[in-house]
């Protein structure tokens, strides 16, 4: 029975094993950066509904209705956590392990973290052989494209259109890798150039939280260790070592794109660079224009016109190429619509209304447009409860949550839980959680040398001053030099 919860007759690990294998170490970190409570709560749940998707059906030990009902109660978990944020956002985090006030030296550091990212993920690559469907795909596409071929007018072996079915970011993405790594030579494996662009996903990830940590920490050659934490738990994310070892999907990139666009957007200082990142995530992954209320509320109409010209930008080659015409428009739009048998689209929260009407084309139509309506409503009316909120660390985690609430929403109304779907807001959710480890004192600039090992940063003198906030006085702390 043990055996049957952690591993495939095959002997290749279930994601319980990979939970195991990371999440205590993820949460001791976390606990040591001074994650609790919801903070805390919420980078837990974000591992938690996979295992719904892909533990609780172990054979002769649960049923269909337990692995459903685990998915559903996980992600509105997530839900409920990722609304009270952007409702009313987070607490700063508890003071820090003493340890983690020690400084090392930031170079070295990050491209160590960065290698042990990969290694977690490339693992996999050998120990389950398998890989999911859309990286085969994107590698295929990548092939014909350096072949001199339109993939979506020629045949891709690996979709159901028959053509390929995803945004030309995606085929640019893996361009790169495919040219580098002739399909077959690595190992004598294949499809090795889609799991490195997928590795790169997570490796870029945790490359920017490592740089967000040495800026916070005074841009010096030596940051504390607490300053790099944020990139070693992302990277020990059950939910992402899966989903990029094991499936490597292009959903991860899209995520990645949508919290780093969001998070500048938030800064308020490089709206055009927030702009461009999420037109590259819309290019990548058509869900992440589920963002447009939030763009259009915080920064107006250019920014979108700018993030609609940069997707349009990239895909407007492959409409010209080698005739004029909208090559691949129907088989973008297909998986969203696509009726498939009761036994695949039973793994969702539509399945009693399957069950008794059965799985109708003109019904799953509807429901994902419906789906889409949902993120977008989500969406503005989070864009309306910041309105008032100006650039800063508040503001940042509540766009993030919003974000994060509005990609997890969609995959749960989705008409049937394609297990890549579940990645869609983790990253910002992470970010979330761990954000706060950036701030709020607890990684303090140095002024000048290194900081004595384990020596806890005092913060500069305080002062109450009046200010107001939506319009009401209030007494706020203020840092006086």
């Amino acid at each position: 029975m043990i055996r049957d919860l952690l591993f495939y007759g095959a002997g290749v690990p279930r994601f319980v094993f990979i939970w195991l294998l990371v999440t205590p170490a993820m949460i001791w970190l976390a606990r040591a950066a001074g994650l609790r409570g919801r903070r805390l709560a919420l980078l837990v749940a974000t591992t938690l509904p996979t295992f719904g998707l892909h533990s609780a059906a172990v054979p002769g030990m649960t049923s269909f209705v337990v692995r459903w009902s685990v998915t559903l109660l996980t992600l509105l978990a997530l839900l409920v956590l990722l609304t009270d944020v952007a409702r009313g956002g987070l607490r700063p985090p508890a003071a820090a392990g003493e340890w983690t006030h020690r400084r090392v030296p930031a170079v070295p550091v990050t491209l160590a973290i960065v290698l042990g990212t990969i290694a977690i993920r490339a693992v996999w690559a050998w120990v389950d052989p398998g890989i999911a469907d859309i990286p085969q795909a994107s590698e295929y596409a990548a092939r014909q494209v350096l072949d001199g071929l339109n993939p979506y007018l020629e045949p891709n072996l690996y979709t159901y259109a028959p053509v390929y079915q995803y945004p030309a970011g995606t085929i640019l993405w893996h361009l790169p890798f495919v040219a580098l790594v002739p399909d077959g030579v690595v190992l004598g494996e294949s499809f090795i150039a889609a799991r490195l662009a997928a590795w790169a996903m997570d490796a870029l990830a945790v490359a920017l939280l490592c740089v967000a940590g040495w800026a916070a920490s005074g841009r010096t050659s030596t940051v504390p260790v607490l300053s790099l934490l944020p990139a070693v738990v992302y990277g020990l994310n059950a939910t992402l070592v899966r989903e990029v070892g094991l499936t490597g999907a292009n959903d991860v990139l899209m995520a990645v794109l949508v919290a780093t666009s969001v998070w500048l957007l938030a800064d308020g200082r490089r709206p055009s660079m927030a702009a461009l990142l999420w037109g590259l995530a819309v290019a990548v992954k058509l869900p992440a224009l589920v963002l447009a209320p939030l763009f259009l509320g915080r920064a107006g109409w250019r920014p979108v016109v700018l993030a609609g010209g940069a997707a349009l930008a990239l895909q407007v080659p492959f409409f010209v190429f080698p005739h004029l015409g909208l090559h691949g428009l129907a088989a973008l739009a297909e998986p969203a619509a696509r009726p498939d048998p009761y036994v695949v689209m039973q793994n969702s929260v539509w399945w009693p209304v399957y069950a008794v009407r059965g799985v109708e084309p003109w019904l799953v139509s509807t429901l994902g447009r419906g789906v889409v309506l949902v993120g977008l409503g989500i969406t503005a009316w989070g864009a309306w409860s910041v309105r008032r909120l100006r650039s800063g660390p508040e503001l940042g985690e509540r766009l993030l949550a919003v974000a994060g609430l509005s990609l997890v929403a969609m995959f749960l109304l989705a008409p049937q839980w394609r297990v890549n779907f579940q990645s869609w807001g983790v990253p910002a959710a992470i970010v979330v959680a761990i954000g706060g480890i950036h701030r709020d004192g607890n990684v303090q600039p140095s002024s000048g040398g290194d900081r004595v090992a384990g020596q806890v940063p005092r913060p500069p003198p305080q002062r109450p001053v009046r200010t107001r906030f939506d319009g009401m006085p209030t007494e706020k702390m203020q840092r006086t030099r």
